[in-house]
């Protein structure tokens, strides 16, 4: 539905979304059914494990495990689906799909705002079938999360630069702070822009007083 929806939204883009998808989608099927796929290993499983015993005592106490900015939020967050439903590895893996699909688009719109969108439409196919993209978006790590929020704060931060405004800063602030909340090391890109932020203000600021 989020796919059909985001088609019909952006039709330039349609094609490019349900490729995406298929793709994502077929390799965490082959994964589940097949053969796994590369780093799927310890830490995966480990991921899936502990969402599975935060879930046991249902999703009041799932809720109570949030952990903040740890390595660990991503079992936070598929513990709250176990506890709302069942135990599914393939449900913790679509988690993956969705973010990784959505992470495509948010590519796609990316490189549309800064090069307009014949270069969108290359940099999109190059998302779809990149093959770190693919594999990270089919299997249950942070990747798909990370890459997921930080594009999310890069398309913000673009677009507040061109046209300033409330959304768009918002838009930044709320990609940066969830990438960072999923790696520590995405509050690099948190502090630029803040600090980008406050040197604009400033600058405004200062404008306005000697103008």
């Amino acid at each position: 539905l989020c796919v059909m929806f985001c088609a019909h939204r952006w039709p330039a883009a349609a094609k490019i979304l349900w490729v995406a998808f298929v793709v994502r989608a077929g390799a965490a099927l082959f994964h589940f059914y097949i053969a796994p796929l590369p780093d799927s290993g310890a830490d995966a499983r480990t991921f899936e494990r502990v969402a599975w015993e935060w879930a046991q005592g249902g999703f009041g106490q799932a809720l109570g495990h949030f952990t903040g900015p740890h390595t660990y939020l991503i079992s936070w967050i598929i513990a709250l689906l176990y506890a709302a439903t069942e135990r599914s590895l393939l449900l913790a893996q679509s988690v993956s799909v969705f973010l990784g699909t959505g992470t495509v688009l948010l590519g796609w719109l990316l490189v549309r705002e800064l090069w307009g969108e014949r270069v969108a439409m290359k940099a999109g196919w190059v998302l779809v079938f990149f093959p770190t993209l693919v594999l990270y978006s089919a299997i249950t790590m942070r990747e798909a999360y990370i890459w997921f929020f930080l594009v999310l704060g890069l398309l913000g931060a673009v677009r507040w630069v061109r046209t300033g405004g409330v959304k768009p800063l918002l838009l930044a602030g709320f990609g940066f702070t969830g990438a960072t909340f999923f790696h520590g090391a995405m509050i690099v890109g948190l502090l630029v822009f803040g600090g980008v932020v406050l040197w604009r203000s400033s600058k405004g600021i200062v404008s306005g007083l000697l103008s």
